[in-house]
């Protein structure tokens, strides 16, 4: 059975797609079939982050001009990927997400969603189609209440939290803030992925941080949140 993981935050910026990037090629080398989906219509950056060339992409599935066998692509890192058209503009398509995600069921073992920031209709339909969903946030107020407004969404939408990555994380700010968000959100912090310049370093190369910089401080954080989602 295939398993869906969408990765979700309140707002933009908060480190949503580098964490559904790492979580995924982290999977992937613990033996798991993994699918990087990009459902971020509005502004996707999975296959710039990548520096792949993706001639079909997710947008002509939903609109029906090909299939989804047809947008899934290989990383060098042997994961697959589904790209979006980092250069459509929005619009209404034939076809609806949910169903395009249904056909990748026997595909791969889990998918992880790289969903749209806050709670649009294409977050929305992420959600309600995975199984489990991951919330980004980072180490400030706003987005730790942000979270909490993301973790209420999914559970009425019929997913469950699998809980949040704190994403730039400070050494000052890791003694208080996962603790202060789980109280907050009544959810578990999975991971805190410290401030890492690496990383910065990997989108420049266009390359997944758990394997340009593998011993990097972030690495080891998404290592370790990878192997609490392989079960």
């Amino acid at each position: 059975m295939t398993k869906f993981i969408s990765i979700v935050s309140g707002k933009g910026g908060t480190g949503k797609t580098v964490t559904a990037i790492n979580l995924a090629v982290a999977l992937k080398s613990l033996g798991r079939d993994v699918i990087l989906f990009d459902a971020n219509l509005s502004s996707p950056n999975i296959a710039l982050y990548l520096g792949m060339k993706t001639p079909s992409t997710l947008n002509d599935v939903l609109s029906g001009k090909r299939h989804i066998r047809e947008a899934i692509y290989l990383h060098p890192s042997s994961l697959k990927i589904v790209p979006a058209d980092i250069y459509a503009l929005g619009q209404n398509y034939p076809k609806k997400l949910s169903s395009v995600l249904l056909d990748l069921i026997g595909k791969a073992e889990i998918v992880i969603i790289d969903s749209a920031s806050g709670l649009g209709r294409e977050t929305l339909s992420a959600i309600s189609s995975s199984d489990e969903s991951i919330i980004v946030a980072n180490p400030t107020a706003a987005s730790i209440t942000d979270s909490y407004k993301m973790v209420k969404a999914v559970e009425s939408l019929g997913s469950t939290a699998a809980g949040i990555v704190l994403n730039r994380v400070t050494k000052s700010q890791s003694a208080v803030f996962p603790e202060a968000i789980q109280n907050y959100t009544q959810s578990h912090v999975i991971a805190a992925i410290p401030e890492d310049r690496n990383i910065e370093k990997s989108i420049s190369i266009s390359h997944p941080v758990v394997c340009s910089h593998p011993r990097s401080p972030a690495s080891v954080e998404f290592k370790k949140a990878a192997e609490l989602l392989n079960i």
